[in-house]
């Protein structure tokens, strides 16, 4: 891309971080990072105008097929974070997106993921199409 064209914004989700999350070292247990993205996920469909509701009634969802992820900080107790979320590419049953969770206020990068998608009928749990106003709204947004 050249560097003169603007990439689109991410999608940021913000959050606290609960002390339940916290692990006997005094940072979020790793499992949280997953419930984060999750819920950023979800709000970013919404955000999207493709609520993961919409997809529900059409007896559809996507599940996490494959995560790569990265730990490069922490985030502590009765602190605030944010997730950024960014599609990365669409394909024919799956979708990539891309997740940074962000200490606030200083913006220092906590954990990175990169999350594949597989849409499925949740009656037969098998793949299927990507509809296609998610599909669309999703191309909108690589950059």
């Amino acid at each position: 891309m050249p560097d003169d064209v603007a990439q689109p914004a991410a999608f940021s989700w913000p959050f606290d971080v609960r002390f339940h999350e916290v692990d006997a070292l005094g940072v979020v247990f790793n499992m949280w990072y997953f419930a984060y993205c999750d819920a950023a996920q979800a709000a970013f469909f919404a955000d999207l105008g493709t609520p993961s509701s919409a997809l529900n009634e059409q007896g559809l969802d996507v599940l996490l097929r494959h995560a790569d992820v990265q730990w490069v900080g922490a985030l502590e107790p009765h602190t605030s974070g944010e997730v950024r979320v960014r599609p990365v590419s669409v394909g024919h049953t799956s979708l990539v997106l891309r997740f940074e969770v962000v200490r606030v206020p200083d913006g220092q990068l906590a954990f990175t993921a990169q999350i594949t998608y597989v849409c499925v009928r949740v009656a037969e749990r098998e793949p299927v199409s990507v509809p296609e106003p998610l599909r669309a709204a999703l191309e909108r947004r690589i950059g």
